[in-house]
């Protein structure tokens, strides 16, 4: 977890997004990036994220995980 606190940097800083790729490993096009921020959603587009938006409380967390999982394999 990259915690904005110690990096300094938050979202939609794009820093925080090449942070959290360079220090997991992370290829961009290949990682879900959820958020309940239509503007963070954006930025992590931008950078080649693939995202999508959940609300808060919101009942379709698991599905879209379910989903983003299916297409993958």
């Amino acid at each position: 977890m990259v915690k904005s606190y110690e990096a300094r940097v938050a979202k939609p800083d794009k820093k925080i997004f090449d942070i959290a790729a360079k220090e997991f490993g992370i290829n961009p096009e290949k990682t879900l990036f959820i958020d309940d921020s239509p503007y963070n959603i954006a930025v992590a587009k931008e950078l080649g994220w693939q995202g999508v938006e959940v609300k808060p409380g919101s009942d379709s967390f698991v599905k879209i995980i379910e989903d983003y999982i299916s297409l993958q394999y």
